[in-house]
């Protein structure tokens, strides 16, 4: 007879995602939690897990990095977990955590729906770059010409 089976069937943790930033350069802790699964945690965020319905989470593109602390099966009481979650939050003070977190710049989950939807259009775009509009290319051409024009006018006034 085995002591708690089921407890022992645990795979139990802690985790955090490295993401890069929306729009910008550099990198921040994005998200970071606990699970009494961490295998399939980590497949529910990439949104290939059996749930039904289950989707990509939408700061996934972003992912850097993801660590993750394994515990032993003793250690997997929600309890527990939830605890070592709280400092590891409070720590970290990931950008996508919107309960337990003291950061200020947060994002909800509507408002990250909305980051990648405009991560997404920039890519169907070309990669970020926004085509170049008659304004642009005009004040581009008068850059050339001033910075072709002052050394050229100091040669020819010398």
């Amino acid at each position: 007879m085995k002591l708690f089976p089921k407890a022992r069937r645990r795979k139990p943790g802690i985790y955090a995602y490295r993401t890069r930033r929306h729009l910008r350069r550099g990198t921040q802790w994005g998200y970071a939690g606990m699970s009494t699964n961490l295998p399939f945690r980590y497949r529910c965020h990439a949104g290939t897990c059996a749930h039904t319905g289950c989707h990509e989470k939408p700061w996934y593109d972003l992912k850097a990095a993801y660590f993750e602390l394994r515990l032993p099966w003793w250690l997997g009481w929600k309890w527990f977990l939830l605890s070592i979650e709280t400092v590891l939050i409070v720590a970290l003070r990931p950008r996508y955590n919107t309960q337990k977190n003291p950061r200020r710049s947060k994002v909800g989950p509507r408002q990250q729906q909305v980051e990648r939807s405009v991560r997404n259009v920039r890519a169907a775009m070309g990669g970020g770059r926004l085509k170049a509009s008659p304004l642009n290319i005009l004040i581009r051409t008068a850059a050339v010409i001033l910075m072709i024009a002052g050394p050229a006018g100091y040669l020819l006034t010398r």
